[in-house]
């Protein structure tokens, strides 16, 4: 059984690895569930954002304008004009 880390130790390591070549995310896992996740999110998380290595807030109000990406093109016509054409 692998031991658990404080969230503390957590950040640490997450902040000094942020440097480390070829590094694109990581992948952790809960000790428990759901409880795990919710230690995570109240402990680790606001320790990450007082180091300015996670955001507080998102830039947009949906996933898509958080990433800048423009709406796409419907593939499939407004009802509408399907109805006024027909």
């Amino acid at each position: 059984m692998k031991p658990t880390l404080a969230p503390s130790s957590i950040s640490t390591i997450t902040f000094a690895s942020r440097k480390l070549p070829r590094r694109d995310g990581f992948n952790l896992m809960p000790d428990v569930l759901p409880g795990g996740l919710q230690d995570f999110a109240d402990g680790v998380v606001p320790l990450l954002q007082q180091r300015g290595i996670f955001r507080t807030d998102y830039e947009g109000r949906t996933l898509r304008e958080h990433f800048g990406l423009q709406r796409p093109v419907s593939r499939h016509p407004d009802r509408r004009e399907a109805a006024a054409t027909a």
